[in-house]
């Protein structure tokens, strides 16, 4: 049996064990946090003494992991004749800290690269543009012109503008992928990407004069993408009355002066 001076001996030992144990752990937790707590802030942005970063929205890759270059297409055939220039809007995102002041990043054009003409196709931008204070996406506005844009369907005369995000006192580029971006520039009205999905609801072959009456009939027939603008069980009625348009109303193919009719050019 043990002694009693044996009993606090193992007591007195256990208490000892149990200090250390908890300092251990205390220890051990305070190391955890840490590293979670600087995890945490970097994943948010967090530069610890570097600048903030800005870049241009990153285009999905291709298959073969090659690098694309996101492009934005602005064109003059949605906007009234009119309209001999208008404003591209290009997204800069944040890559960092918001700020309470507002910041600048610098921008050029990547000569090697761009088809467009300063003076002729777009304004002159390259420099440095504001990013406002408390954001985490700004735009940058690039003036484009019309004048000396061919507005042929047929030849499809497009001009390409390679922007470059570039560092500045107050920023970074922020990722190398979202460094440049491709404008691209265009003065006629291609076909959208929708409009083979409706082939079989009666919308015939595509014609650019065929696409401005039914943005006429309803605003969502100006999308572009991929999604289609109206439900099948619902275009039906506009494809009727663009046809009743066509046949009462004499509407021309202005390069070829042939007659647009809904399923066909006629001279």
């Amino acid at each position: 049996m043990y002694s009693h001076y044996q009993t606090r001996k193992l007591k007195v030992g256990s208490v000892i064990n149990n200090l250390k144990n908890s300092i251990i752990m205390k220890i051990y937790l305070f190391v955890l946090a840490s590293i979670l707590f600087v995890g945490c802030n970097q994943d948010v942005g967090f530069s610890y003494g570097e600048k903030d970063g800005v870049y241009f929205q990153v285009a999905p890759q291709s298959s073969s992991d090659t690098l694309q270059i996101s492009e934005v297409i602005f064109s003059f055939g949605m906007v009234p004749d009119s309209i001999i220039q208008d404003t591209a809007k290009i997204v800069v995102n944040l890559m960092g800290n918001r700020f309470d002041a507002d910041r600048f990043y610098k921008v050029a054009v990547k000569q090697d690269s761009t088809s467009a003409r300063e003076g002729e196709h777009y304004t002159a931008f390259a420099g440095l543009h504001q990013f406002g204070a408390g954001l985490f996406k700004d735009t940058l506005r690039v003036l484009v012109n019309r004048e000396h844009l061919s507005s042929s369907h047929i030849v499809k005369e497009q001009k390409r503008l390679m922007i470059e995000l570039q560092p500045s006192d107050d920023f970074n580029v922020g990722i190398n992928q979202g460094r440049f971006l491709k404008l691209t520039i265009n003065n006629f009205l291609d076909e959208p990407k929708w409009w083979k999905t409706y082939t079989h609801s009666g919308i015939g072959y595509y014609h650019p004069e065929k696409w401005k009456i039914l943005m006429g009939f309803h605003a969502d027939f100006k999308k572009v993408g991929e999604e289609q603008p109206l439900n099948v069980n619902v275009v039906s009625k506009y494809f009727s009355s663009l046809r009743n348009y066509l046949d009462n109303i004499p509407t021309f193919d202005k390069e070829t002066n042939q007659r647009v009719l809904m399923d066909r050019l006629v001279n």
